[in-house]
């Protein structure tokens, strides 16, 4: 198995910043009581899911043991997410970080359940929030600094074609 170019990196990281960007606005909604609809339910169906990889990365790296299937996936989504870990206002300690992104998760699983506002578990819902607003900035982060340093690889596939 080869190791992804740098066209499938940028590809995967403006991706992962498109979910992060649409279930900040989601997430947001939810909490301002306003329906989502199935499309949106899937997106934070995904959303969750990747909290939930981010986790189990957490626990393989903290203690060796994991109960994902895919261990490297894990860690690669961890590994997106340590750049916004440190950039939020509140302080994760390495050792929390299983249990948080599990909670958060658990939260978005419950409010695409039952979007009720009396059955919202808002301060976790808003740690995520927070996460994926941050996450995609930190992507987009990475993407503006490649291409300075690059140029835009988006051109040069173009130009292929």
């Amino acid at each position: 198995m080869s190791t992804p170019d740098g066209n499938f990196r940028e590809t995967e990281y403006l991706g992962l910043g498109f979910l992060a960007v649409k279930s900040s606005v989601l997430l947001s909604r939810i909490l301002q009581g306003q329906d989502i609809n199935d499309d949106d339910k899937y997106i934070l169906k995904r959303a969750q899911d990747f909290l939930t990889e981010v986790s189990s990365g957490a626990r393989l790296v903290n203690s060796g043991n994991s109960t994902n299937a895919n261990a490297i996936e894990s860690v690669r989504k961890l590994s997106y997410s340590v750049e916004p870990i440190k950039l939020m206002h509140e302080q994760i300690r390495a050792t929390e970080v299983e249990g948080v992104f599990n909670d958060m998760a658990s939260a978005i699983e419950s409010a695409i359940a039952s979007p009720n506002p009396a059955d919202l578990k808002e301060n976790e819902l808003n740690r995520a929030t927070e996460f994926f607003k941050v996450l995609h900035l930190s992507l987009l982060n990475i993407v503006e600094n490649k291409q300075k340093r690059f140029g835009s690889t988006f051109e040069l596939n173009f130009a292929r074609i």
